[in-house]
């Protein structure tokens, strides 16, 4: 039996994502009226600890027209979690995205883990797999998340975008709920607890910011970092006026 789901539409702005606007459904079905308004952004809100494993992957070329990036990606990441059903997952694609450039699509797996678990695997995961680090987007495993539903348009400032959009291509909306964990077995960590484990907080921030600066004019990307290094060398040296160690 499916478990309840938490959701907010937008219709108007992201200054409507307040508490107040969470809607909590006993079902899909339920939710499904809201999900599926097309004058609504809905998203699903990640606020548990346990979810399915998730991806948000972001900027492969538009030329790669038959998937090749992705799905060596998908197959990959399989691998890494010891999943034998590859062809069980949620696959969407969103080929209009104003955010950046390139192809965006959104994997989602059904397997249970733990939120933090999840973005130190996939740190570990894009470390160990560099041809595919500036594709994942490691800023998504915040505790409290919003994660745009399949069929549903971006939020523009002048209103929705309808061709800013993730279609799934692969599975069923309804196995796209990632906090959806009630029939989905656990992943297997044991083969990478030790590797997962040695993940630091900033090998994390480097994985943040490498799929943040993919595709970046490189002039955008000197400033930035020169901000960046600008800032470090700030904070350092108030805290060495402090006398307390960074770590």
């Amino acid at each position: 039996m499916q478990k309840s789901v938490t959701v907010i539409s937008c219709k108007y702005s992201y200054r409507e994502n307040i508490k107040e606007n969470y809607h909590t459904y006993n079902s899909l079905e339920e939710a499904s009226k809201e999900i599926f308004d097309s004058t609504n952004c809905t998203f699903e809100v990640l606020q548990n600890d346990e979810r399915r494993i998730y991806l948000d992957i972001e900027k492969i070329d538009d030329t790669d027209t038959d998937d090749k990036i992705v799905n060596g990606l998908i197959q990959k990441v399989m691998e890494y979690y010891k999943i034998n059903d590859k062809d069980n997952y949620v696959l969407t694609k969103n080929v209009k995205s104003n955010q950046h450039k390139g192809l965006s699509y959104h994997l989602i797996l059904p397997y249970k883990i733990n939120a933090d678990d999840l973005m130190k695997s996939l740190v570990a995961f894009t470390m160990d797999n560099p041809e595919y680090s500036s594709f994942i987007d490691i800023g998504v495993y915040s505790k409290v998340r919003l994660f745009r539903l399949p069929d549903n348009c971006k939020m523009r400032p002048n209103g929705l975008d309808p061709e800013d959009v993730h279609k799934i291509v692969h599975g069923k909306f309804e196995d796209s709920i990632i906090q959806d964990v009630n029939d989905v077995p656990s992943i297997d960590l044991s083969h990478l607890r030790d590797r997962i484990d040695r993940v630091t907080g900033n090998e994390i921030r480097d994985a943040k910011k490498k799929c943040y600066l993919n595709n970046m004019s490189p002039d955008k990307e000197q400033r930035l970092t020169e901000r960046i290094e600008k800032i470090e060398k700030m904070l350092e040296a108030l805290m060495s006026k402090l006398n307390v160690a960074i770590e």
